[in-house]
Parts: C-alpha cells; structure tokens; sequence
C-alpha cells in the first residue's frame, strides 16, 4: 500500500534529524539548560562545561537563565547559596526503540506511538568555607533588634561547588498543535535515587523542568516537512480514521504526518 493511498501528501522525519535539532538548540540556545546564580554565571564554575554554537559568543548571547541566591529559612541576612542545574546530552529514540535501553520502571519495550528520551541532570552547591558562618553569626541582630530581613542578594564565600549528576530516561509522545509537532512526557525515571521520597522530589521538579521549559522549545513547524507549496494550494492534516489511526504517526524510528490538499 503506498504512503499516500489515504492522503495528498506524506512528509516523515528520521531519529536522527530530530536528535540533530536538539543538539542545534542546545548549541544555539544554552541558556534553555543550564541555570545558575549570578557569581556561577559570570565565573562560569558550574557542574559540566557548556558546548556551545560560536554565535553565542559573538552575539553576546547568554550561556545561563540567571537564578536566584537559595536563602537559608529563617535566617534574615542578605547571604544567600550559590547553585546551578543543567540538563545535558539529550538524546531521543523513536518507537521501536534501537537507541536507548530503558529501565524496568519504564516498562520496556518501548510502546507504540511513543518515544524514549535519556539525558543527564547535574546540579551543584556551593558549601560556605570553614570560618565563614562564624563571621555571619557575628553580624546577626539580636532577638530584641528591630531590623529588618534584607534581601537576599550576594552569595555566601565558598570553596568547591559540591556537584552531582543523575542518569535521566523519559517516555514521551508526539503531538500535533498549532502547525507544529511537539513532544509531550508520558513517564520519567532517575536511575538508582535512595530513598524513595527523594527520587519522587526530584523525579517531579524534572518533570515539571522538561514539561514547562525544556520540550516546548524542541518542536518542528509541520509545513517545514514538506516542499514549500505556500501560494500555491493549501495542506490541512489528514483527520484520524479507521485509514489513518495515528496524524502524526511514531513507527519504524520516524515521525511521519499526513496531508490533504485543499
């Protein structure tokens, strides 16, 4: 049966064009991965060291999303912890799955119509050195003063940033939203986390991470799919039928989405 025998127009996209366009974003846009302080972000000292495109650099671009110092609770003064987050080596597997080996928690092998995700999260910490609470302890009011907390706004001095990194696996699928095809989570997993309630603290502060920030960037306009027929004659999705069950369709490592002319 050809590809076109229940539709106009076929376009489909390889594995590894779509991993070839997440490396081009990581490369291009550095930012949308790795977060860190100000001091982090100005020095560069963080976790894993960014790979980027040349016309970052050139356009002056930013290499980090600047976050806040994290604040110590209940402690009022203006010192805060330095840190950073980065996600790295992203890599995807379309259905059948020949790429990645997912964990039993994914429950494998990969099902249809989906995609596996892996990649690495690194965090880091910078610990005060030896001597520097004992300075701040000196300069905190008494119960009696009526100061008020300041706000948190320089890091406290520290000596090693204290980094670490996990394994990251995720099962997501491929939608089809305004003109474009996008990837949405099904399931994440971090390998091997003890105890239980930390890996469901980090697995869900991933989540969200990749959900609101990470896989809405990594999208493909459908009509870059196909020839540029614009001015010509006007393409609208194939509906799903009984003759079309999946628009876009994840089998055979491709994505592949179908057409009718209109």
């Amino acid at each position: 049966m050809a590809l076109t025998d229940h539709s106009d127009v076929f376009a489909s996209f390889h594995e590894n064009g779509f991993n070839n366009i997440i490396q081009h974003i990581m490369l291009q846009r550095p930012s949308l991965f790795n977060y860190a302080t100000a001091d982090l972000a100005k020095s560069r000292k963080v976790c894993k060291d960014i790979k980027y495109h040349p016309a970052v650099a050139a356009y002056n671009n930013n290499l980090f999303t600047t976050v806040p110092y994290m604040p110590i609770f209940g402690y009022s003064g203006p010192y805060g912890l330095s840190y950073c987050f980065q996600i790295c080596d992203l890599k995807i597997d379309f259905h059948p799955g020949n790429l990645i080996n997912l964990p039993a928690e994914l429950n494998p092998p990969l099902g249809e119509q989906r995609i596996a995700l892996t990649g690495t999260v690194c965090a880091g910490l910078g610990c005060p050195r030896e001597g520097v609470i004992q300075d701040v302890l000196a300069d905190l009011p008494r119960e009696d003063d009526e100061r008020e907390a300041k706000a948190v706004d320089r890091p406290f001095p520290y000596g090693n940033l204290d980094c670490f990194c996990l394994k990251l696996c995720a099962v997501v699928r491929v939608i089809r939203n305004n003109g474009f095809l996008e990837l949405r989570l099904v399931d994440l997993e971090l390998k091997d986390i003890r105890p239980d309630g930390l890996e469901s603290a980090l697995e869900c502060y991933i989540s969200m991470a990749l959900q609101l920030s990470i896989l809405p960037k990594v999208r493909i306009a459908m009509k870059d799919l196909i020839f540029d027929l614009e001015g010509f004659v006007s393409l609208v999705p194939t509906p799903i039928s009984a003759n079309v069950p999946f628009n876009p369709a994840v089998e055979n490592d491709e994505v592949a989405v179908f057409f009718n002319l209109s």
